[in-house]
């Protein structure tokens, strides 16, 4: 669970390097969007996952 996390965690990160290195909010606005959809998502999947997990370790105590 922790590594899918940790992935999840580091494609966030790649997106967001990715959005910034390509300078995409002034040079192209629609693929920016694209990106920070994507990278809100994965946040989502992130959030979910650690609460499914943290309710998971509840259970076993």
């Amino acid at each position: 669970m922790e590594v899918a996390i940790t992935v999840l965690e580091n494609e966030i990160r790649n997106k967001s390097t990715f959005l910034k290195k390509e300078d995409l909010m002034r040079k192209d606005l629609k693929q920016a969007t694209i990106v920070m959809k994507d990278i809100s998502k994965l946040k989502t999947a992130v959030k979910l996952l650690k609460d499914h997990h943290q309710r998971k370790e509840r259970i076993h105590l």
